[in-house]
C-alpha cells in the first residue's frame, strides 16, 4: 500500500490509513483535558501522561523521570554532549533534528551571498567558514537561570557554574 501523496509505502492498509492523516491533518483523537488533538491513539496516551505524572522512562545515571521516552533521550543527550546529527554542509553536529533543520537554514545561499566581499580578506577558504560559522551557527543550549543561548554544551556548563559560585563577605 502506497501513499499517493508522498509515495511512503506500508504493508497494511490501516497503516496507509493512519499515514494519510499526517497529509489531511485529520486528528481523530482529542484529549479530555487540554483538548489537544492527535492523529493516532497512541500519541494521545503518550501525552496524558503528561497530565497524570506518570514517569516511565527513567535516567540511569540520575534518576530523573520522564513521561516520554524522546523526553528521556534529550536529557541523556544533554548530560553526555552527543551530537547525532550531523549537517553535511558544514559538519556540525546537533543533538535534536530540529536543531539541524534550524541550522541548515543558515546555509541557504541568501545568508551567505554577504561574505563574497570578505573572500579577499580570507585567502584560505576555511578561514572564510570559520568566520561564517561564527555568524551562522545554532545556538541550541539555553541556561535555564538567565535564558542565554549558546553553541556549544560545554560553554553552557562553564556558564552554569558562574552562576553557582557564591562569595562570602566577612
Amino acid at each position: 500500500y502506497t501513499c499517493d501523496v508522498c509515495g511512503v509505502g506500508f504493508s497494511q492498509n490501516c497503516d496507509l490509513k493512519t499515514h494519510r492523516r499526517k497529509h489531511t491533518n485529520e486528528k481523530l483523537y482529542k484529549c479530555n483535558v487540554c483538548s489537544v488533538e492527535f492523529i493516532q491513539n497512541s500519541h494521545l496516551k503518550r501525552h496524558m501522561r503528561t497530565h497524570t505524572g506518570e514517569k516511565l522512562y527513567k535516567c540511569d545515571i540520575c534518576g530523573v523521570g520522564f513521561a516520554q521516552n524522546i523526553s528521556l533521550k534529550s536529557h541523556i543527550r544533554k548530560r553526555t554532549g552527543e551530537k547525532p546529527y550531523k549537517c553535511d554542509i558544514c559538519s556540525d553536529e546537533f543533538p535534536h533534528n530540529c536543531s539541524l533543520k534550524i541550522h541548515r537554514k543558515t546555509h541557504r545561499s541568501s545568508n551567505l551571498d554577504k561574505y563574497d566581499i570578505y573572500s579577499e580578506s580570507f585567502p584560505e577558504n576555511i578561514s572564510l567558514k570559520i568566520h561564517i560559522k561564527k555568524h551562522t551557527v545554532a545556538k541550541s543550549y539555553k541556561c535555564e537561570d538567565c535564558g542565554q543561548y549558546f553553541t556549544h554544551f560545554h560553554i553552557l556548563k562553564k556558564h552554569i557554574r558562574a552562576h553557582l559560585i557564591v562569595v562570602v563577605v566577612e
